[in-house]
């Protein structure tokens, strides 16, 4: 993750930890009793209480094992304090806003679960949904809260990603959905994807790549021991569009084979890009690919929520997983363009996420 999208991240926590603590100072006289001192519960966590002084309130531990009684204003057995912790608030911003509306309006209770909706020119990072747990909030993707970026830094995420996983020999294999909801002109934006990741990434003795297209069935289309970047591309110009049904199952089937049999590196990067809807479930086969220690991307392109592709996908070093939620072809193809900017476009006009 880039330095400057972690300062927002802990940004964003520090607002909400602001917006809880206003919220706790309107509870706070603004003189204090001449007699005792006001005592509040932090209702996030049963472990911490406040003490107002003037009108602010200040955070303070309880011995380790107690909770904060907030009958008897002391700390106490967890037994008797009788707290249930509640999750403050998420964090509405300009990339989009949480649903429902209660989320992002006060504190939520345990079992509460909610999604963010993206704005326009903004994508999801992270999972589809958290949900408010004993321990705050969690979700399926690395208990990582999920965002909505910049189209900018999600390819920055995925940029970054594969320099990391790409510093040693490997093989890349692109797992292409080519079904009749995809649609020709979108899977042609897909082929430009993959061309575009080549050509960031050429391949040598060190880095070879293949291709598997997948409808109801699946097909090798070029071998994972490509190792010429020029032949690579000019195999992919050429491969055909079929339209059938989506079968991820089967394609990841498949990947196992290719692997198991024209795979020239230690580690495979499989890349799974597909609009999600599929006839099968491909979690035994991924789970195989994943146990070998290969590296599973999945990359969704859906306005559907498509947490099945997410808990395929392998996990990070970071502890998120490797899972891509895009809205559109077209928004596929412009990170294409992103981390490949065509001959005489100058580049990159700048990252919203990090200095380049």
């Amino acid at each position: 993750m880039s330095p400057t999208l972690s300062m927002l991240m802990i940004l964003l926590a520090c607002l909400g930890a602001f917006a809880y603590a206003a919220d706790l100072s309107k509870k706070c006289p603004d003189v204090d009793p001449w007699n005792y001192t006001v005592l509040l519960p932090d209702t996030t966590d049963c472990s911490k209480y406040f003490s107002c002084h003037s009108g602010t309130p200040i955070q303070l531990p309880c011995p380790p094992g107690l909770h904060f009684n907030d009958n008897l204003k002391v700390c106490d057995y967890p037994r008797n304090a009788n707290c249930v912790p509640r999750c403050s608030a998420l964090v509405d911003d300009e990339g989009g806003h949480w649903t429902p509306e209660s989320c992002s309006s006060g504190f939520n209770d345990q079992g509460a679960t909610c999604s963010v909706v993206c704005n326009k020119d903004y994508e999801l990072k992270g999972s589809a949904f958290v949900q408010c747990t004993e321990n705050g909030w969690n979700s399926s993707n690395g208990n990582f809260i999920p965002r909505c970026l910049p189209v900018d830094c999600i390819a920055e995420d995925l940029e970054d990603e594969l320099n990391k996983t790409l510093s040693v020999n490997a093989g890349l294999l692109f797992v292409l959905d080519e079904s009749g909801s995809v649609s020709l002109a979108d899977f042609i934006k897909t082929k430009e994807f993959v061309k575009d990741i080549v050509t960031q990434f050429p391949l040598s003795a060190n880095r070879s790549a293949g291709v598997i297209t997948f409808d109801s069935s699946s097909v090798v289309r070029i071998n994972l021991n490509e190792n010429s970047t020029t032949q690579f591309l000019s195999k992919v110009d050429k491969i055909g569009y079929r339209g059938g049904g989506t079968n991820i199952l089967d394609a990841l089937r498949r990947a196992i084979i290719e692997i198991n049999t024209n795979a020239v590196h230690n580690l495979t990067l499989v890349f799974l890009i597909t609009d999600g809807v599929s006839t099968t479930d491909g979690t035994p086969a991924a789970n195989e690919i994943k146990s070998k220690n290969n590296a599973l991307f999945t990359i969704g392109v859906s306005q559907s929520k498509l947490l099945h592709l997410e808990s395929l996908a392998s996990t990070g070093d970071n502890g998120i997983k490797h899972f891509f939620h895009i809205r559109s072809y077209d928004i596929l193809q412009s990170i294409g363009k992103y981390l490949n900017p065509p001959a005489g476009s100058g580049g990159s006009t700048g990252s919203k996420c990090k200095s380049k």
